[in-house]
């Protein structure tokens, strides 16, 4: 995909998903694994016979414990989000339809909600405190921000910069951060607060879609640091986040939304990496239902509670596991994820067909 290919649509154009940023779905489908992995665990560590209590051992599973970091794999995601949504409309910072934005963001995210959520009560008898705390708040969260959006975009349009716009909602979020500071967790400020918490972390995805938006002399534009370089440092950034959450006062309240600045820069490297570099098309594929993937791999997790595993080591006992959550997210998707967004193409559409007979 070229550079060129990046420019927004005119604000005539509804359908936001005519053009998809190549390796966003990749990257979608790797924080979805990681959340899964913040969950299931990690393959299992080889360490000899009284490796771990060695100060090598001790150090090499202090590292390895803290490589996934879930709660920074969801920061990203609010990135992604900002990316999506603006691009489109990054020319103009105008929504040319408020019924196909609404249509296309709430049928896509709140159907499969509303299905994971019966499952879960009424088949699984899974601990909605739980489910609500690790997945549901960042749903709500993302719900929010579709809300206000054509908001932002009219403080957009009255000459307020992204960048005053990420200040703002950083010194909101520490706000919020300072009224439990000893707040390990992310998402500890109730549906209130924690959407107000993250809403730095979207807002900057939205200033990168423009920093997109911005590359129309049609170059195929590389990252001026190497992006294996970029991808090291952010899941060291990551890491270093988890390090302080548990063996700090300094929790994800305090350090995650300044992860999301570093994780700004490094997306934008890769949207100019993959414009050049074409993704592998089955981690493209597997990034299309990476929702529902983050939506009921929890469900798919407590159902396996229900089923008799045979005993294995502990290596094949992990591939299982992983194996049958990507299994379950599939069939998920197939059920329910996409119907929706076929469902929200077809009621986006059909309301700008209206509306174009109507001026006609």
């Amino acid at each position: 995909m070229a550079a060129a290919s990046l420019r927004p649509q005119p604000a005539s154009a509804l359908d936001s998903d005519a053009r998809r940023l190549a390796g966003l779905d990749t990257i979608r489908f790797f924080c979805a694994a990681w959340v899964v992995m913040g969950h299931v665990g990690l393959p299992p560590l080889p360490i000899g016979p009284g490796g771990a209590t060695t100060t090598l051992g001790w150090l090499v599973r202090g590292v390895y414990n803290n490589v996934v970091s879930g709660p920074a794999a969801v920061i990203v995601f609010f990135i992604i989000s900002g990316i999506c949504i603006h691009l489109p409309h990054a020319s103009c910072n105008r929504v040319p339809s408020l019924w196909a934005h609404f249509a296309r963001r709430y049928i896509r995210i709140v159907p499969p909600m509303l299905v994971a959520l019966l499952v879960a009560r009424h088949l699984l008898g899974l601990n909605l405190t739980l489910f609500e705390n690790s997945i549901l708040w960042s749903l709500f969260a993302e719900l929010v921000y579709y809300t206000i959006y054509p908001i932002v975009l009219a403080v957009r349009r009255a000459g307020t910069p992204w960048d005053a716009l990420v200040a703002i909602a950083l010194a909101a979020a520490f706000s919020v951060a300072a009224t439990n500071p000893s707040a390990g967790n992310y998402p500890s400020f109730g549906l209130s607060g924690n959407w107000l918490l993250g809403l730095p972390c979207w807002l900057i995805g939205c200033a990168v879609a423009e920093r997109i938006a911005a590359s129309t002399d049609g170059r195929r534009e590389r990252p001026r640091v190497p992006v294996w370089t970029l991808r090291a440092l952010i899941l060291l950034l990551a890491m270093g986040c988890s390090v302080l959450r548990f063996h700090s006062p300094l929790g994800y309240p305090w350090t995650l939304n300044l992860f999301a600045l570093a994780g700004g820069f490094w997306l934008l490297a890769e949207v100019r990496h993959f414009a050049v570099v074409r993704p592998l098309a089955i981690t493209e594929w597997a990034g299309s239902w990476s929702y529902s993937l983050y939506l009921v791999h929890l469900l798919a997790l407590s159902s396996l509670t229900l089923l008799p595993l045979p005993q294995m080591p502990s290596l094949p006992l992990w591939a299982a596991k992983m194996g049958y959550v990507l299994a379950f997210a599939l069939l998920f998707a197939w059920l329910v994820e996409f119907p929706s967004h076929k469902l929200a193409r077809v009621a986006a559409r059909s309301r700008s067909r209206t509306l174009a007979g109507e001026v006609a």
